[in-house]
């Protein structure tokens, strides 16, 4: 019977232990938000510059920063739909590093913006396309990754001409 008890016992302790690991876990990801709008600035010359913007909310820094924008397009297949994927090509696809959020933070090194000169208003043409943004990033302090997915299905609430507000808005004025 005692051995029964020992066994039950290390059985359950194996199990908190998990389930407080993994709640920890949880925890030690990095954490964005991004903007559900793409600003778009028109130069002097004309051509367009399209910027996306995200926040680190977290408590720690985030580090090795990677972006991929896609261009979706569903097209009709013998048993049902496939999506027609085109890269965007960005100005920077990467950066070293997002600091953690902070009030003190003079800089809002914490708020990144990045690019494309791709002409998104010319190319997305359609109600059926949409875009998808996908950024992945490692935390500081445990090497832990997270991919962040966001899919922008309306180009008139998409696009919008103007600036990101600066720090921690994720409007554009």
């Amino acid at each position: 019977m005692e051995i029964v008890i020992a066994i039950t016992t290390g059985v359950l302790s194996s199990i908190c232990a998990s389930v407080i690991f993994l709640f920890f876990l949880t925890k030690i990801r990095p954490n964005l938000e991004i903007s559900d709008t793409i600003a778009v600035e028109e130069a002097s010359d004309g051509t367009k510059k399209y910027w996306l913007k995200f926040i680190n909310q977290g408590r720690r820094d985030i580090i090795n920063v990677r972006f991929e924008l896609l261009f979706s397009t569903p097209q009709n297949a013998a048993n049902g739909m496939n999506i027609h994927r085109k890269t965007i090509p960005l100005t920077k696809a990467s950066m070293l590093l997002v600091s953690a959020y902070s009030e003190n933070d003079q800089n809002k090194s914490y708020a990144k913006r990045f690019s494309t000169t791709e002409d998104l208003d010319e190319l997305w043409n359609d109600e059926c396309s949409f875009l998808t943004l996908r950024i992945i990033g490692e935390d500081s302090v445990s090497g832990f990754s997270k991919i962040f997915v966001k899919d922008m299905h309306y180009k008139k609430t998409t696009l919008k001409p103007g600036r990101h507000k600066i720090g921690l808005s994720l409007e554009v004025e």
